[in-house]
């Protein structure tokens, strides 16, 4: 699959950690932005394969961010929400948005490997 870039939008630091290591051991590219802001500005500025989205950030938060993504800059870019809110409405409001998957923390790292293989699969059999 070469080396795809991932932007991993978290602004705790343990989060960041997690995910930094798992994309560097799947062999991808590592981007990470703090806050919301940053990360529609690298979207702006860089191409990149997939986006890991925490959805309270400060500032500008996850949804905010994905709407903006969604409407300006990319609309096929999968987008997964990565949050430790699990009610039912908040991954409701993820797929309303067109956030692609919900992934619940604590992480279940074998499950999100699974999940952003078949994404970057399906993008690259489709362009």
């Amino acid at each position: 699959m070469g080396a795809k870039k991932i932007l991993v939008v978290e602004d705790d630091s343990a989060s960041q950690y997690l995910m930094e290591l798992v994309i560097k051991e799947m062999g991808f590219a590592y981007t990470a932005a703090l806050v919301g802001e940053k990360a529609v500005e690298l979207m702006r500025t860089e191409k990149f394969d997939l986006i890991l989205m925490d959805l309270r950030l400060p500032r500008m938060s996850g949804y905010e961010a994905t709407k903006i993504i969604r409407e300006e800059i990319d609309k096929d870019i999968p987008i997964f929400a990565v949050t430790a809110h699990t009610a039912q409405a908040v991954s409701l409001k993820c797929y309303d948005l067109g956030m692609n998957e919900f992934i619940p923390k604590p992480i279940d790292v074998d499950k999100l490997k699974e999940l952003m293989f078949k994404y970057l699969e399906m993008r690259r059999t489709s362009s």
